[in-house]
């Protein structure tokens, strides 16, 4: 079975996804770093620069470097706004080799975050991230037009347009967290850039996210649906698959919550983090938004 060619084209656009993710989630097992960082061994590396995102790629990799520049650009101008700190990201693009060389603790395929707050992205898929993406997605990866192949096998170029889904939620944390914005608790962060990304779709009329939710709720399902995990239990060394899990149901309740409120509610919760010295505590987000408490009790195992 295949996805829809329309559906690729929507998640190609999408790039991006999630981990400066939090210092928490830096160190897991889908989302790790490095607490110190050489650049200097990655001297082929090209600059792609504009005024919001520079993409560092290597040889090789410059189509998909403007692709990812495209779909991060929208979204880092939202951010600058919203945070009231202006500021480009910067992104690695890295071969599979150079993903080693740097010893970039996330499996390759996904997103990594690096010292200085870099986030890390392959730049190739091969048999490897087919294979774990194909398990992650039950066992049905996107389909990729050949004519628009990046490099490799369809497969190969498959898997990537699915782990781009959290990459444009780790553009968005990373943001986030050099403006000092962190939360209380583990889940605030993700689900605060996952926030942040939905909201910038509604702000531009992006209409990714009803195809994305279809894609999350694929991720989630495979995983076993909602009510698998508890929501006490998001923290540091998570498997991959329980990761997405986790991810998923973030996405869920920020689409719940912006559904009603509007994209702007991005807004009023960065704010809110502002006038405490940049701290978004937990306890205050779930009396604010109660719909965020019937978006916990739905999903979580604790509730049901």
């Amino acid at each position: 079975m295949k996805l829809a060619p329309e559906l690729t084209s929507i998640l190609i656009t999408l790039l991006v996804g999630l981990s400066s993710l939090a210092q928490a989630d830096q160190r897991s097992a889908a989302g790790a770093t490095r607490t110190s960082v050489d650049y200097g061994e990655l001297p082929l590396l090209l600059d792609l620069r504009d005024d919001f995102v520079t993409i560092r790629y290597t040889p090789g990799s410059l189509d998909r470097a403007a692709r990812l520049q495209v779909a991060f650009r929208d979204l880092v101008k939202n951010l600058s706004l919203w945070t009231k700190q202006p500021r480009a990201s910067i992104v690695y693009l890295l071969s599979r080799e150079e993903w080693l060389r740097l010893g970039v603790a996330s499996p390759y395929g996904f997103p990594g975050i690096m010292a200085g707050n870099r986030v890390v992205l392959p730049a190739w898929g091969d048999a490897e991230t087919a294979k774990s993406w194909r398990g992650y997605l039950g066992g049905v990866l996107p389909s990729v037009n050949k004519r628009n192949s990046l490099r490799g096998t369809p497969d190969a170029d498959a898997s990537l347009v699915a782990s781009q889904l959290i990459s444009e939620v780790a553009v968005a944390r990373v943001h986030l967290s050099q403006s000092g914005i962190v939360g209380t608790e583990p889940w605030v962060d993700p689900f605060v850039a996952h926030l942040a990304v939905v909201s910038s779709w509604s702000k531009n009329k992006d209409p990714r996210k009803t195809e994305v939710a279809k894609i999350y709720s694929r991720i989630s399902q495979s995983a076993g649906g909602a009510g698998a995990y508890s929501f006490y239990d998001y923290a540091p060394g998570l498997p991959p698959e329980a990761w997405l899990w986790y991810q998923a149901q973030f996405f869920e309740g920020a689409v719940r919550l912006e559904r009603r409120r509007g994209w702007p509610v991005i807004k009023s919760v960065i704010k809110r983090g502002s006038k405490r010295g940049g701290t978004l505590r937990a306890e205050e987000l779930l009396a604010r938004f109660p719909e965020l408490v019937i978006w916990q009790q739905e999903v979580f195992s604790d509730w049901r």
